[in-house]
């Protein structure tokens, strides 16, 4: 559902760019909570720097969106301060502050065509800032691939995709310092989404300002993003490099960034209940309750008849195959644990080196190995522990 307005009395103060300025936005204690005395946000602190991209993941409902909102001023903080280069924003009007913020509901006015409305994102710059303000808009319209024969349409007669990118544009074409986009691309196909991620990553460098990024699309984050942040439950649990939260991440959710089925999780008991090699052993935590893994990072072995299930580099579990699914080259493999008091599914994702070979059929019978590399050990709340070194 999209929301057509009829176009105010633009009231908004003018915003020179900041150029090879630097400032920082910072994010202290921000917390809001709700009458019920039920927290939306707590205790979120952020900086981020001019020139930088910040990615915010996690779970829908788990405070992302009113995040953005207290910064922006829609809302006030019950709690803490925004500051935008040094300088307390957190009680600035709505209409002074330098930001400009691409909501999932992005608002077109509906009595405008798509070029008027993209021009409303110069209404507030002084007459001599302006003359360039047409060709600036018809060039980010091409950029961002909406043809010319939409130009004069009105939003109704738009798509879904259209529409927010014809909303993208005018986000990206108003003055600011700090850039804030909710789901930007929700909307648009897989294929364009790399080339207008890219675009928007070369205008935050260009134009030094500081942009934050929320999306369920975590390709987006890893390709945009210079730091992340995973949200749940209204806090932030992990924050750094996507790197950092790719190769240490602290809990099962976190660990399962990247991942296209999501971490695979089973009580070390069930491993255990053959002999596992000593080495293994002693590097296990004190409290460890279930080892987790990526399902691309294990082997499926067919057919196996052996009754060592693990050997010095891996563990294995007997599993028999539910269900198969080839997407191009990707095989997804649904595997089933029989021998458990309760039935336990697991998936197993591997890349056949030729797209029309399945080598394997629903009802085979065979070994999963877990390479000890590639574990992560979890306790009993799905926080990852640390191995213990050897001496």
């Amino acid at each position: 559902m999209h929301l057509w307005l009829i176009q105010p009395d633009l009231d908004i103060e003018e915003v020179d760019l900041p150029g090879e300025n630097k400032f920082m936005l910072q994010l202290i204690n921000i917390t809001y909570t709700l009458h019920s005395n039920r927290s939306i946000i707590k205790n979120i602190n952020i900086e981020l720097h001019s020139g930088q991209v910040l990615g915010i993941l996690g779970p829908s409902g788990v405070g992302k969106s009113t995040l953005f909102r207290a910064i922006a001023g829609l809302i006030k903080p019950t709690e803490g301060s925004v500051l935008l280069d040094s300088i307390d924003i957190t009680e600035m009007p709505v209409s002074e502050r330098p930001i400009s913020y691409l909501q999932q509901r992005f608002p077109l006015y509906g009595n405008l065509s798509v070029i008027k409305n993209v021009l409303v994102a110069f209404e507030s710059m002084a007459h001599h800032k302006k003359s360039n303000a047409d060709k600036k808009a018809r060039q980010m319209l091409i950029d961002l691939n909406i043809t010319e024969e939409l130009w004069s349409r009105k939003p109704q007669n738009l798509s879904g995709g259209e529409a927010q990118r014809v909303a993208l544009a005018k986000c990206l074409l108003k003055p600011c310092q700090v850039l804030m986009l909710d789901e930007p691309f929700s909307n648009i196909d897989k294929n364009a989404k790399r080339n207008l991620n890219q675009l928007v990553r070369d205008l935050v460098r260009k134009q030094n300002i500081a942009a934050l990024y929320v999306s369920h699309d975590e390709s987006d984050l890893l390709f945009m993003a210079d730091q992340l942040i995973y949200m749940d439950d209204g806090r932030i649990v992990q924050s750094g490099r996507p790197k950092d939260l790719l190769t240490s991440p602290i809990s099962s959710k976190v660990a399962a960034i990247g991942s296209k089925i999501g971490l695979q999780t089973l009580s070390w008991d069930v491993f255990n209940s053959c002999d596992v090699p000593q080495r293994m052993v002693d590097q296990l935590p004190a409290n460890c309750e279930k080892i987790g893994w990526r399902p691309d990072s294990t082997d499926f072995l067919l057919n196996n008849d052996n009754e060592m299930l693990h050997t010095d580099i891996a563990l294995g579990v007997k599993v028999r195959i539910e269900h198969l699914t080839k997407i191009g080259r990707e095989i997804y493999y649904n595997l089933s644990i029989d021998t458990l008091s309760e039935p336990k599914r697991l998936w197993h994702l591997e890349y056949s080196k030729n797209k029309n070979d399945i080598s394997c059929q629903i009802g085979q019978s065979g070994v999963l190995l877990v390479r000890f590399e590639d574990m992560l050990f979890l306790d009993e709340k799905d926080n990852i522990l640390p191995r213990k070194e050897i001496k």
